[in-house]
């Protein structure tokens, strides 16, 4: 009957529509505890501090994720956000990324920075580089945000790219690059980020409504397994670094696997159903 066949072709496309969904986290802090330090959501934070730093903190008028702390000397180390692989067994071709992320620094002593990461990440070893993670054999992308001075030739207070800890270049270095960080818990400190890539149109970041990078190419292959990574680092100084209003959407690739599987079920029941005169 066609209603059968109809039936069978609407399983079928929500099979397709199912396999393809894009992977999402969405998190703006706001329905825990202050002080929380699980979010219950497949997430893992990691606090590499002797006394714990990474944590919900609320200030009474805004509440956010804290990964670093300012004031905080003599007890150096680094927190970190790890997302659970959003496209389990896919490879996506491409993401879009936002948050709101504050700096602070109260007497003006800043401390390493902040990073958000995509791609084969070394969730076991922290580097002493400000983004926290080492990588695996596979291809990650890092977008940095140094604010601390390591001396001749450091590029330190502005948004810089990495694709495999190589700069990518064609990045803004001017203003719109500048590292906003405050010097009070002030709401009006937060600079909105957004990173995004993908196969047709490239890499592109902007920061606090400013372009930095803009469809730039990249030779970027993550593979299946690839996971985000957020984190700050102090090291011997300190500073508050806080995100806020996390959202990431990722498109998965669509495989070959996927679509030969649909069609050889779609003949075989079809095939079926013509046997039995529907």
């Amino acid at each position: 009957m066609k209603s059968i066949r109809s039936a069978i072709l609407l399983a079928l496309s929500t099979l397709a529509l199912a396999s393809l969904h894009a992977g999402e986290y969405s998190n703006d802090f706001d329905s825990y505890a202050n002080g929380a330090t699980d979010l219950g959501d497949g997430t893992t934070l990691v606090d590499g501090y002797a006394t714990p730093v990474v944590e919900v903190y609320s200030t009474g008028s805004w509440q956010a994720l804290r990964l670093t702390q300012d004031q905080y000397e003599g007890d150096s180390g680094y927190g970190q956000l790890i997302l659970p692989d959003l496209d389990p067994g896919v490879a996506v071709t491409g993401f879009t990324a936002s948050f709101d992320l504050l700096l602070k620094s109260e007497d003006g002593s800043n401390a390493d920075g902040f990073s958000l990461n995509f791609g084969d990440i070394d969730t076991g070893t922290v580097t002493d580089f400000e983004d926290g993670f080492a990588r695996n054999d596979g291809d990650m992308l890092t977008l940095s945000f140094d604010t601390y001075d390591n001396g001749s030739g450091d590029v330190f207070g502005r948004v810089t790219a990495y694709l495999n800890d190589t700069e990518i270049p064609g990045g803004d270095t001017g203003p719109n690059a500048d590292i906003h960080i405050g010097s009070t818990l002030d709401g009006s400190n937060y600079r909105e980020v957004i990173m995004s890539w993908n196969t047709t149109d490239g890499f592109s970041v902007s920061y606090g409504g400013n372009s930095i990078y803009s469809n730039q190419a990249i030779a970027f292959n993550p593979e299946a397994g690839s996971i985000f990574g957020l984190a700050g680092r102090t090291g011997g100084a300190d500073q508050d670094t806080f995100i806020d209003n996390t959202q990431i959407v990722t498109v998965p690739e669509v495989g070959s696997g996927l679509l030969a599987s649909l069609a050889l079920g779609a003949t075989a029941l079809f095939s079926l159903l013509r046997r039995k005169g529907r």
